[in-house]
């Protein structure tokens, strides 16, 4: 947050999205001489709350196969998120990657366009976390695909999921281009073992 506020954008091999959690956060305490650990403590709530929240979400549109405030308990008193909040981007690629799985669930009953332009867009933001995301770009096409073929002619289906997360990549890679002068992908080993 403290390098985006100096006009330094990430790469793509970095998980650019951080900084933007981190930024506002900086403006408020980043003059105590406690800016880093203070920044930290509120970092890690505001990525906990992120990852409790979508799956709250998920949980909701799931209600037909269990009760969505059984799932809220659970998920309240859930220890295994903990180790998420290690790396930051890696809370935001679940958090999101969680959203555009439960807008594809929504999509999948209602039947409307919207769910699969929200999950798109999800992953599209998901990818600025964790380059690896780009791989949910085609997962999320198919699924859309499978679910609302009987009402949508394929290239509605396809244009809703592909075109936003595209969009989305296509702006960050553009500004990163004009900024750091080149594109860092981030498809190198440290991705590969980041995926693995």
């Amino acid at each position: 947050g403290w390098l985006l506020l100096k006009g330094e954008i990430r790469s793509l091999a970095w998980g650019p999205l951080v900084g933007l959690l981190y930024a506002p956060v900086d403006l408020i305490v980043g003059n105590s001489p406690n800016w880093f650990m203070i920044e930290t403590w509120v970092g890690r709530f505001l990525l906990f709350g992120f990852l409790w929240l979508s799956l709250v979400y998920l949980a909701f549109q799931l209600r037909q196969f269990a009760p969505p405030l059984i799932s809220v308990g659970l998920l309240f008193v859930s220890i295994p998120l903990f180790p998420i909040l290690e790396n930051q981007s890696d809370a935001i690629f679940v958090s999101l990657s969680v959203l555009g799985l439960a807008n594809l669930v929504a999509f999948s009953r209602e039947l409307r366009l919207r769910g699969v332009l929200y999950a798109s867009v999800c992953i599209g933001l998901g990818v600025l976390a964790r380059v690896e995301t780009v791989v949910l770009i085609l997962t999320v096409a198919v699924i859309a695909f499978l679910a609302g073929r009987k009402q949508f002619p394929p290239q509605r289906i396809f244009a809703a999921s592909i075109l936003p997360a595209s969009g989305i990549l296509a702006v960050f890679l553009f500004f990163s281009l004009i900024t750091l002068g080149d594109l860092n992908l981030g498809i190198s080993s440290k991705s590969y073992d980041s995926f693995e």
